[in-house]
């Protein structure tokens, strides 16, 4: 799975999570401050699911250290065996 689909699928998910409609923007540099009720609790909530989506296990530490969406998707994309580009 290539980079933008992985940010597909990603936008997907947090959009189901947290209800968010297509009129807010997710990118790559979209932080959990931008998205209404991103929070501890359905961050862990978020990782869970996106666990399940790519059948990957993120740890604790590597969840707490996503600085944005992008940095999300470059996790899942190396943990699905693919190198970061």
């Amino acid at each position: 799975m290539e980079k933008d689909q992985i940010m597909d699928e990603l936008v997907k998910t947090i959009r189901f999570t947290f209800g968010v409609g297509a009129d807010t923007p997710i990118t790559g540099e979209t932080v959990a401050f931008d998205i209404d009720g991103w929070d501890s609790l359905s961050h862990a909530t978020l990782m869970i699911m996106v666990e399940k989506k790519f059948a990957i296990r993120i740890g604790e530490d590597e969840s707490n250290e996503l600085a944005n969406v992008g940095a999300l998707r470059d996790l899942v994309y190396a943990k699905l065996g693919r190198p970061s580009a």
